[in-house]
């Protein structure tokens, strides 16, 4: 999907650079040194993009010229003027002392924050999963296919389109809600942040809170970008009275950045995917906040079949025995369940067709009376062979089954 954001873009960086220079004229070091820091990134997202409105040298200077800004600042925000007008010695050295103090909690707050940032960008990745790796669920395939397209696409001038900013994708285990988000990693035009919620979570004071703002300050510096939060109900469970205050912080916080992504208008286009298996334990507060709420089924018989074929076929191998017919033996079973039983169907069949895997098992057994490091015939006759694979029958599906009941 390619998406041409140059104009919007623009207009982000123009905004950004603003508000970093009112931060700066108020004192406000560190913000400004985050709002330059957007701007740099948005400048360097412009390089190589055939609609920008100027060169890529051009953007490449600007975003040199406000990384620099962001560095300036920064450095002045470590370093406190001493107060003048101090005329007592013991009042100069306390304030002396204070400031030194002030100027190392301060670089050690600037050092964290950049310890966290480098984590946040660890959670970016690629994916090699398409569209057509996931059996079924093709409505919803299409409705999040759809979604990205609005949330990226630049609407005309007065326009206003319809955005779902932030959807929830909420059933039981194992019905392709992981999947899903791998797919729009592989495949959508945006960086992809791929967050387990345990990862924001930290055992250091404010540490959490801070990662998730990183994240979405990352996201909208390197817009277009997609967050999938993964098991969102470990941070954002409802709220009872009885949960301790870094919980109350994190949900907070997180509330507070889904707010600025759902609510702002002409904001940088970046859209979150959130996902759970326990949607009733969820804060109403973010339950408001999602634009979209999409209830991921159980597969029906002609999604099963499309699953074992992908996990059968789609792998390199052949069954004796036709896929509707383990699909209607498998009702109830989710995506993963289904994947399980290839695995052991498929194990099952190599060990049945290859008797020389049963000969280095056995052998295994003597390796403590032979010298360290010696490999037994049986184990270098497998090496030397290719593995037999014959075609999948109804006794390998049927133990499969009796595994997984």
């Amino acid at each position: 999907m390619s998406v041409d954001l140059s104009a919007s873009i623009t207009r982000q960086i123009g905004g950004f650079v603003r508000r970093a220079e009112a931060a700066r004229d108020r004192g406000a070091l560190l913000e400004g040194v985050f709002f330059y820091r957007i701007a740099a990134g948005l400048c360097r997202r412009l390089v190589g993009r055939s609609g920008a409105a100027m060169g890529e040298q051009t953007h490449r200077m600007r975003a040199s010229r406000y990384q620099r800004l962001a560095a300036g600042l920064e450095l002045a925000a470590r370093v406190q003027p001493q107060t003048a007008g101090a005329e007592p010695w013991s009042c100069a050295h306390s304030e002396s002392v204070s400031s030194r103090r002030q100027d190392a909690r301060r670089s050690d707050d600037i050092l964290d924050t950049e310890a966290l940032r480098e984590r946040v960008k660890s959670m970016v990745r690629r994916s090699s999963v398409s569209w057509e790796d996931i059996g079924g669920l093709e409505e919803i395939k299409e409705e999040i296919q759809a979604s990205l397209a609005l949330t990226l696409a630049v609407p005309p001038p007065g326009v206003k389109i319809p955005r779902n900013q932030m959807m929830l994708m909420e059933g039981p285990p194992g019905t392709g809600k992981t999947l899903l988000a791998s797919a729009v990693a592989g495949h959508v035009g945006a960086t992809f942040y791929d967050v387990k919620t345990s990862q924001l979570m930290s055992r250091y004071f404010g540490d959490s809170e801070r990662m998730v703002s990183l994240l979405f300050e990352e996201a909208r510096a390197n817009a277009p970008a997609v967050i999938f939060l993964d098991e969102v109900d470990g941070i954002a469970s409802a709220r009872t009275g009885n949960e301790s205050g870094p919980e109350r912080r994190i949900l907070t916080t997180l509330l507070s950045e889904l707010e600025g992504v759902v609510d702002v208008e002409d904001s940088l286009p970046v859209m979150v995917l959130a996902a759970t298996n326990k949607p009733n334990l969820l804060d109403d507060a973010l339950l408001s906040r999602c634009s979209r709420r999409i209830r991921m089924p159980l597969p029906d018989r002609a999604a099963r079949a499309a699953i074992l074929r992908i996990h059968i076929g789609r792998a390199g191998y052949d069954s004796l025995v036709p896929i509707e017919k383990i699909a209607g033996e498998t009702q109830g079973c989710s995506g993963r369940d289904l994947q399980q039983l290839c695995l052991v169907a498929v194990r099952t069949m190599l060990w049945r067709a290859n008797p020389q895997l049963r000969d280095i098992s056995r052998t295994g057994e003597q390796q403590d009376q032979v010298q360290h490091g010696q490999n037994s015939e049986a184990a270098k006759d497998l090496h030397a062979k290719e593995l037999t694979v014959l075609p999948l029958t109804q006794e390998d599906f049927d133990r499969a089954l009796r595994g997984a009941r």
